[in-house]
């Protein structure tokens, strides 16, 4: 499955003209229907700031507490008790310069949590519970798949997901709106000379047009042809077509289509 950018330029400011240029091209229900590029999309998505540069990672807004560790910052050790997991989150939670009053409060909360096994605990490697375990992990001593275990725990500080600090970004659908998503054709232009910047792949002009670089499958552009049937175009080769559209429709607006096939 492959998630995208796609620019929609309209004459106005207007929703329903986005939907009403994209719908032509919507799969119904078909996978790589003739004709058809997407299944969903949403606007801003993956590819919020793209035009004005906002990092949708930086917006306090947009941090949840880790889903992994339920933000206690670390996960049961194999093994732990109740007790030895309060200490865990406790000291965890001095550590991030947390007051002790909260460390304490953070430390019941785990503590209950891994009594009413609430909280998913480290798995040993090789262990039943290990779903990746190859014969030789199953083969090794149990101390020695235990240390690996520790060691890999610490060098995720306490939890694979937020790597301990009890935060995580949430998924792209639940980011708050964000203005800037929708812009002017000269945006985009701006946009593709940024360092590390990168076209969209595709562009839907006000005429209702569909170009693209390359017709987008479920990993990446494995179809071998664009919107005329043409081998995929060079990236430079597109990006020189992209900023032809955007000079062949000057001051429209520009919004920022996070597209899913």
């Amino acid at each position: 499955m492959s998630h995208f950018l796609v620019i929609v330029l309209t004459d106005e400011q207007d929703e329903d003209e986005v939907e009403r240029l994209l719908a032509p091209y919507d799969e119904g229900g078909e996978w790589f229907k003739d004709e058809s590029r997407w299944d969903w999309w949403v606007v801003g998505g993956r590819f919020t700031g793209y035009l004005d540069g906002y990092e949708p990672a930086d917006d306090p807004r947009n941090i949840e507490a880790c889903r992994m560790c339920h933000g206690l910052a670390v996960r049961p050790y194999p093994e732990d008790t109740p007790v030895e997991y309060w200490h865990r989150v406790h000291d965890r939670a001095v550590e991030r310069g947390i007051e002790n009053g909260e460390a304490v409060a953070l430390a019941d909360r785990g503590r209950q949590m891994l009594s009413d096994e609430q909280i998913q605990p480290w798995v040993v490697f090789g262990g039943d519970q290990d779903i990746a375990a190859t014969p030789e992990d199953k083969a090794k001593p149990y101390h020695e798949r235990l240390e690996q275990t520790i060691s890999w725990i610490e060098e995720c500080k306490g939890c694979n997901s937020c790597k301990g600090t009890g935060q995580e970004l949430k998924w792209s659908t639940q980011w708050v709106e964000h203005p800037g998503d929708v812009g002017r054709t000269e945006d985009v232009l701006v946009a593709m000379q940024r360092e590390d910047s990168y076209p969209p792949v595709a562009i839907v002009t006000p005429d209702g047009k569909w170009h693209e670089e390359g017709r987008m499958g479920w990993f990446g552009l494995q179809f071998k042809q664009d919107e005329e049937g043409n081998p995929p175009k060079d990236e430079r080769d597109w990006r020189a077509v992209a900023r032809a559209l955007c000079e062949q429709w000057p001051d429209r607006v520009a919004t920022v289509i996070d597209a899913h096939v």
